[in-house]
C-alpha cells in the first residue's frame, strides 16, 4: 500500500507527500496533539510502535489544507526545497542554510541513529515522544 498522496497541484506541477508528512502539517497547523510516539528502546532493544498512516485519512486532512494558504505556502516551499536539494541547486540550498541548520543522523542500522535522532530533539526543547518517529 503507497502512504504517498498527491497534494497539490499549481501551475503543471504535481507534488506527492508523503501520508506522514500531511498528518504532521494538520496537525501543526490546528494545534491539534500527536499521539505519543514509541521511539524504538536502545536499551532493552524493544522495537519502536511505529504509526501507520491512513491514505484515506491523508486524502481529507489534504482537502482542508488546500483550503488554508498557510499549508499551501509550506507545501510550496517543500517542493522548491526538495526539488533544489534534487537539482543540487546551490543558490537555493544556501539559502536554506542560512535560514536552517540541518542535523543529519547516518548510521548503519542498529547504531544508535533512533537514540541520538531522540536526544536531539529532546537538546532542542522537543519531547520526542510528541514528536513523529517517523520524519
Amino acid at each position: 500500500m503507497s502512504h504517498e498522496v498527491n497534494a497539490m497541484r499549481r501551475g503543471e506541477r504535481l507534488a506527492t507527500f508523503s501520508a506522514a508528512f500531511i498528518d504532521h502539517l494538520a496537525r501543526q497547523l490546528d494545534g491539534s496533539e500527536f499521539e505519543e510516539q514509541a521511539w524504538p528502546n536502545q536499551l532493552d532493544e524493544t522495537p519502536g510502535r511505529r504509526r501507520s498512516y491512513d491514505t484515506d485519512l491523508a486524502e481529507w486532512q489534504l482537502a482542508r489544507l488546500r483550503l488554508n494558504e498557510n499549508a499551501l505556502l509550506v507545501m510550496e516551499k517543500a517542493v522548491q526545497y526538495r526539488t533544489a536539494l534534487y537539482v543540487a541547486d546551490q543558490k537555493t540550498s544556501a539559502r536554506l542554510g542560512e535560514r536552517y541548520q540541518p542535523i543529519w543522523v547516518v548510521g548503519a542500522p542498529r547504531t544508535g541513529g533512533s537514540y541520538l535522532t531522540a536526544e536531539l530533539i529532546r537538546a532542542m526543547g522537543y519531547d520526542p515522544l510528541s514528536t513523529p518517529a517517523l520524519m
